[in-house]
């Protein structure tokens, strides 16, 4: 774990400053600066408050590759979740209900997101026991 002084100021950047970023930063970089809009600021947030707790907690830093990687799987499963609830709302609004197939939709849903689930169980274990 870190020492009580580098605690502290990671406890102030989760409850001050990282969420200040929710509305858009600049990164410096040796080429200028790199401007993050609000739109494209949350990824960052999370992955930021994600590495910033683990520090905090003393547990052990996961793999980059691994932080990045659950975001995009997380975030390819929501769209999908999303669209398969986007057709169902046209469909309850008013949409040709004799062209939904409405089991189908939700069996689709159910299997997303169980092979989601199944990703975040491997992952945790791959995570906790090397």
């Amino acid at each position: 774990m870190a020492d009580t002084r580098d605690v502290e100021a990671l406890r102030y950047a989760l409850a001050k400053q990282v969420p200040a970023m929710e509305r858009g930063f600049t990164i410096q970089t040796g080429c200028g600066e790199l401007a993050i809009d609000a739109e494209d600021a949350g990824r960052f947030v999370a992955l930021v408050r994600m590495i910033l707790t683990r520090k905090v907690e003393g547990a052990p830093a996961r793999p980059a590759h691994f932080e990045a990687e659950a975001l995009a799987n997380s975030a390819a499963a929501l769209r999908q979740a999303g669209a398969i609830f986007g057709v169902l709302d046209y469909y309850a609004r008013g949409g040709d209900m004799e062209r939904c197939n409405v089991v189908d939709l939700a069996e689709i849903g159910i299997q997303i997101t169980s092979r989601g689930a199944e990703h975040a169980e491997d992952a945790e274990v791959e995570v906790l026991h090397g």
